[in-house]
């Protein structure tokens, strides 16, 4: 486990903290759906006072009918639109790194996603900002609840003129980032892939993993165990196939949380396959 004061065992402390969570759609193409439904809203609007102060126009009977029809829609589009524009802008805004340790981590008995809800407490640290508390509630798979544990950092980006603005990015997956400690500490082990599936995206991340549920052996010869994990797949680091056999690390205090040894896994780095 890491403690909350030291960058976790293996990490490169050198390395450059994950980007900013990118907006689900850009601010360009927000402007442009918000555009979109203005123009709606005001033509179904149009109709709809032209229906009812001059009657229908002769030949379109319909276009009451059609305001009526186009102004919620358009209305709605509008409400998107200017949604998305806030989350762009917010997102824009957040320009200053700092740390996030985890204080807690509750698992809710709500469901969303087939992925229970996780209640995850934070405390934020950013150079020139009071520490802060934060905290994110979302559905979590099970495999990546143990990478939440008290005491745990992530990268947490937040706008210096708003430090309660805060987005939390995970690093896990990536090249010396959190999970490279347990490749220095885990205990050795074999594992063998029973099942491949979709997995989403990590926290604060938009690329979608590959979910891999595990036969596991550790080297301490304890009993064989189920668990999953997901990765993300780069050309690179294809993924791996049903009934193929990985050398992994396992975390001593809990089990659950494994990790691909790539270095010593068979065919390891081969480019992904098409």
């Amino acid at each position: 486990m890491t403690s909350g004061q030291d960058a976790p065992a293996g990490a490169d402390p050198r390395r450059s903290p994950p980007a900013p969570p990118a907006p689900a759609v850009r601010r360009g193409d927000a402007v442009g759906v918000l555009v979109l439904g203005s123009v709606l809203a005001a033509a179904g609007a149009a109709f709809t006072v032209a229906m009812f102060v001059w009657g229908p126009v002769p030949g379109y009977g319909l276009d009451g009918i059609a305001g009526l029809a186009v102004l919620p829609l358009g209305l709605w589009i509008a409400a998107s639109g200017r949604a998305r524009v806030r989350e762009a802008t917010r997102i824009g805004r957040l320009s200053e790194a700092g740390t996030a340790t985890v204080t807690a981590i509750e698992v809710t008995r709500s469901w969303a996603n087939e992925y229970p809800r996780c209640r995850i407490r934070f405390s934020v640290a950013v150079p020139g900002c009071p520490v802060h508390p934060a905290e994110i509630d979302k559905p979590l798979p099970g495999y990546d609840v143990p990478r939440y544990r008290p005491g745990d950092q992530l990268t947490a980006w937040v706008d210096p003129g708003d430090p309660d603005q805060v987005a939390i990015v995970d690093d896990w997956d990536d090249d010396g980032g959190r999970g490279a400690w347990l490749l220095a500490s885990g205990l050795p082990g074999t594992a063998e892939v029973s099942r491949v599936f979709d997995a989403p995206p990590a926290l604060g991340r938009k690329t979608s993993r590959l979910g891999l549920e595990l036969r596991v052996a550790l080297a301490d010869g304890r009993p064989r165990y189920e668990a999953a994990l997901a990765m993300v797949v780069t050309p690179a680091r294809r993924g791996p196939r049903r009934g193929e056999r990985l050398a992994i690390r396992a975390d001593p205090e809990d089990q659950r949380l494994i990790v691909i040894d790539w270095d010593t896994s068979p065919r390891a780095g081969a480019p992904a396959e098409r």
